[in-house]
């Protein structure tokens, strides 16, 4: 499980789009799989509480503006899995596909906390 707490800059004077935001386990350059999109979870109170924007990780930026999503990405253990690379994966305004180096994750499964303030990694396009 990868919980993410992600900004979204648009600093553009139009609407953009960042559709089916996903992190996808990579072996050197070899692709292995696209972890699963945790739609929602349910608190200590029994209330449902989406993640992402409504429970979709499909989101539409106003012009120049900055939001901030929480998201959860899981992916069963399969001992037989090695990974050492997550990337991160989207498909913009246009439909074109964009995917760029997140985080190096050389034990792979290993547990690691990361501090929110300790850690901002910025993604450029």
């Amino acid at each position: 499980m990868i919980p993410l707490w992600i900004e979204l800059h648009n600093t553009k004077g139009k609407k953009e789009i960042i559709r089916n935001l996903n992190l996808v386990l990579y072996q050197g350059d070899k692709k292995i799989k696209s972890m699963v999109q945790s739609s929602h979870y349910k608190n200590s109170e029994g209330i449902i509480v989406a993640f992402g924007n409504e429970g979709t990780y499909t989101f539409i930026l106003e012009p120049e503006s900055i939001v901030r999503y929480n998201l959860q990405f899981n992916l069963r253990k399969d001992t037989e899995l090695e990974f050492d690379t997550i990337r991160i994966s989207y498909y913009d305004t246009k439909d074109k596909y964009c995917e760029y180096l997140f985080l190096d994750v050389p034990d792979g499964w290993r547990t690691k906390n990361t501090k929110i303030d300790d850690e901002w990694i910025k993604i450029n396009k």
